[in-house]
Parts: structure tokens; sequence; C-alpha cells
């Protein structure tokens, strides 16, 4: 849960931060609220999926719960894939 309350904090500033820029090169709508982070991370605690695919990364909050929920069970792999679709985005960004 430690995990889950620190995604809310690292959510909560990049709202404050410009967008579009290097730093933050999607709109923190692409991010999840609170109701769908908690389904994710939930849905990956409970069933404890071997594997889970996800495409769409965007700023990576999903991949955050996914694998917080993954880390705590001790059990699962996430892959996730992503394209740059902006001239602003580099590898480094996506997720």
């Amino acid at each position: 849960m430690q995990n889950y309350r620190y995604l809310h904090k690292v959510l909560e500033t990049k709202r404050k931060e410009k967008y579009p820029s290097v730093e933050n090169p999607y709109p923190v709508i692409y991010g999840l609220n609170r109701s769908v982070s908690r389904l994710l991370y939930l849905l990956c605690y409970v069933t404890k999926p071997t594997i889970v695919v996800e495409t769409g990364v965007a700023n990576g909050f999903s991949s955050s719960y996914i694998l917080s929920a993954m880390d705590k069970v001790d059990h699962g792999k996430l892959f996730s894939i992503d394209g740059i679709i902006r001239p602003w985005h580099t590898r480094k960004n996506i997720g």
C-alpha cells in the first residue's frame, strides 16, 4: 500500500508540471483516476496473473500499479508496449 500512496503523490506532482514538455510529454489525463488505478491494482493482487500485456504505456501510471500489485504478491510479469507518437517523445520519456 505504501507504493500505492507514492504513485498518487507522483501523479499530483505531474499535474503541476508544464505540458507538453520533454519532461512531461503526456497530459495527466492519460494517467489513471483513483478508481481505475485501484481496480488495476486489485485485479492483479487478487487474480495473481502470470503474464499481463499492456499496450499504450504513456506516463507509465498503469504499469506502476500493475507492477506494485505483482511485487506485493511476488508473482507475474508485465510486458508493456508503446511507441513514439509525438515529435518530443523519446524512448526515455515512455513509461
